[in-house]
């Protein structure tokens, strides 16, 4: 998760963005990090039925940045990102 973060980071319009962007990530998983370590100890089968999701949110990840970088122009699922010199096909 930390890798896609990154990259949602990476693809962030400027430096100030891709930090703020790292920081509420990082502000985002210290409440689960905390509620993960006190659940681990009391339910390994929460642990293991999580794990099973864990491949299909990769999945959704990541056609969510293939549809990211089709340039379709579906607002806040695929912005149109306007490259100068490049051909307009609409």
């Amino acid at each position: 998760m930390v890798y896609m973060a990154l990259m949602s980071a990476m693809n962030a319009d400027s430096s100030q963005q891709s930090f703020l962007f790292m920081l509420c990530f990082g502000l985002g998983t210290i409440p689960l990090l905390f509620l993960f370590s006190f659940l681990g100890n009391f339910s390994r089968s929460f642990k293991i039925s999580f794990s099973k999701w864990i491949p299909v949110l990769y999945f959704l990840l990541g056609i969510w940045f293939i549809l990211r970088g089709a340039n379709l122009d579906i607002p806040y699922l695929s912005p149109l990102i306007h490259i100068d010199g490049a051909i307009n096909c609409a």
